[in-house]
C-alpha cells in the first residue's frame, strides 16, 4: 500500500529532466494539487474499469440478513384495525411493517404501519381506523422491509449475480432491471429468485422472502477523493504503477488537452489495466474503448 507521497515522489522521477529537481511540491510545476487531482481521474477511471470487466480487483462482498414476510388471512374494520397472518409473524411491538397486495381493502395498500403485537398471528395497525375502509376481501402480504440498503452509499454497482444462503444450501440470486421483474405480483414471496436496485441503490428482493436468508451480493464501489500526501492510495499497490504513468501522461500533455487526448488517456489506462486483471482473474475480456 502506497501514500500519495510516494505515488508523487515517483511521478517526480518520471517528469523531471533535472536530477537536482525531482521533488513535487506546492509550488512546483505540476504543483501536489494538481498531481493530486490527476491521480483522482486516474483511480475514478481505473475504478470504472474494474467494475465494468467485473475485476476481483476492488470488489467488495455486501452480507445482510432478509426479514420474514407473512401472508395476511384477515383485517378487521375497526379502529385500530388489526390483520390476521396465516403463520406465526415473529414480528415486535413497534415495527414498521409494510403491507401490499391486499385486495378489498384497498386504501392499506404499499404503506408501512407502526404496529402494536397482539398474538404470534395478530397485530394492530397503530392509529389507523379501517371502520369505513371497504371489506378486506383476501390477499395480502405483510412484510418488515420493503426493500434494503444493506451496500455502500458510494457503491458504481453490482455484480449481475449474488447467492443465498438457506440452512446448508447456497442458491444463486440474478440482477434483473425493474422492467424484467413485473411480471411478480405483490403476494409472491418464497425464496428470493432476483433482485433489482432502484436510482437510490436500494435493493428489492423477488419474491419477497418468506423467511430470513443470508443475502451476498458482490458490488465495487467509488473510490474516496485523495486529497492529502499521507493518504492511502486504495488497491493494495496492484495499479501504482499505471496510475504512476498515467498522472506523467497527463502532465506531459496539459497543454495540448483535447477530448482525443483525454481519450487517449482513457485507453492507456484500460489497455494496461486489462492486462493485469486477465492474469489476475484469469479472463479474456475484448477492450472495448
Amino acid at each position: 500500500m502506497s501514500t500519495v507521497a510516494e505515488i508523487l515522489t515517483a511521478v517526480g522521477y518520471k517528469i523531471f529532466d533535472n536530477p537536482a529537481i525531482q521533488t513535487i511540491t506546492d509550488d512546483s510545476q505540476p504543483s501536489t494539487s494538481e498531481c493530486i487531482q490527476w491521480l483522482n481521474d486516474g483511480i475514478d477511471v481505473l475504478s470504472k474499469i474494474l467494475y465494468q470487466y467485473e475485476s476481483s480487483f476492488g470488489r467488495t462482498v455486501g452480507k445482510f440478513t432478509t426479514s420474514k414476510a407473512v401472508r395476511i388471512t384477515n383485517i378487521t374494520q375497526a379502529n385500530p384495525a388489526v390483520v390476521t397472518t396465516q403463520d406465526d409473524h415473529e414480528f415486535t411491538t413497534g415495527d414498521s411493517i409494510y403491507l401490499t397486495g391486499i385486495s378489498g381493502m384497498i386504501d392499506l395498500n404499499n404503506t408501512s404501519y407502526t404496529i402494536t403485537v397482539i398474538d404470534s398471528t395478530s397485530f394492530s395497525l397503530d392509529g389507523i381506523d379501517s371502520s369505513s375502509y371497504d371489506e378486506y376481501t383476501g390477499n395480502g402480504i405483510a412484510n418488515p422491509k420493503k426493500y434494503y440498503n444493506d451496500l455502500a452509499s458510494n457503491m458504481l454497482g453490482p455484480a449481475p449475480w449474488g447467492v443465498v444462503y438457506y440452512e446448508a444450501n447456497a442458491y444463486k440470486i440474478e440482477r434483473k432491471s425493474h422492467r424484467k421483474i413485473l411480471s411478480y405480483g405483490p403476494n409472491d414471496i418464497g425464496r428470493p429468485k432476483y433482485f433489482y436496485l432502484d436510482e437510490s441503490g436500494n435493493i428489492y428482493l423477488l419474491p419477497v422472502p418468506d423467511d430470513k436468508y443470508i443475502i451476498e451480493i458482490p458490488y465495487w464501489i467509488r473510490q474516496t477523493q485523495l486529497t492529502k500526501t499521507t493518504d492511502t492510495v486504495p488497491f493494495d499497490g496492484f495499479f501504482d504503477r499505471f496510475l504512476i504513468e498515467g498522472v506523467a501522461e497527463v502532465y506531459f500533455n496539459r497543454n495540448e488537452y483535447t477530448l482525443t487526448n483525454e481519450q487517449l488517456w482513457r485507453n492507456f489506462l484500460l489497455q494496461r489495466i486489462l492486462n493485469l486483471i486477465k492474469r489476475r482473474d484469469g479472463v479474456d475480456n475484448e477492450v472495448e474503448c
